[in-house]
């Protein structure tokens, strides 16, 4: 199994939005919760699905297979 090398087999990747922190100080001085990650501070990696894998046929690069698809295509 290769792990995948945006997550590098975490699963997760930490909110883009709120960077992990899991949410914004208010006005009043209490927290909100992200509304990206409803609070946990993770996403699933968009580039395995959340299972930590590299995708199949990719070598461990999101985007190898997509170029390997395209030149297979055409011939």
């Amino acid at each position: 199994m290769s792990l995948c090398s945006t997550c590098s087999g975490d699963q997760v990747i930490a909110c883009p939005e709120c960077r992990g922190e899991r949410g914004d100080w208010d006005t009043g001085g209490g927290v909100s919760a992200c509304d990206t990650c409803e609070g946990r501070g993770v996403l699933p990696c968009p580039s395995c699905d959340g299972t930590g894998e590299a995708p199949v046929g990719t070598g461990g690069e999101p985007d190898a297979g997509r170029e390997a698809r395209a030149d297979a295509d055409h011939h």
